[in-house]
């Protein structure tokens, strides 16, 4: 697996967390904030949000099939709310 595998990951995930029907309702909006980085200071979203973080890729390839897996550090942004939890475990599925 390629570090352009990473690349294509994650410019697919967000599309597809924020059309996702638990996420949708979890955040409680028809579009989730979801972002490759947080967003600045001056231009803070409002909570929830959520922020892709680190992700590591490692190769390893198997009888000449290039594959290998990838670990993602995501974020969940928010107040002291119930919907917080619910927001990570949609976020988790």
């Amino acid at each position: 697996m390629s570090g352009d595998a990473g690349v294509e990951i994650r410019a697919a995930l967000a599309p597809l967390m924020r059309q996702d029907g638990g996420v949708i309702a979890a955040f409680g909006a028809s579009k989730p904030r979801i972002y490759n980085q947080a967003p600045p200071s001056s231009a803070r979203s409002p909570f929830p949000y959520v922020t892709l973080g680190l992700m590591h890729v490692v190769a390893e390839p198997y009888e000449g099939i290039d594959s290998g897996h990838a670990q993602w550090m995501i974020h969940v942004w928010s107040r002291p709310d119930p919907r917080t939890t619910d927001a990570a475990a949609a976020i988790a599925a």
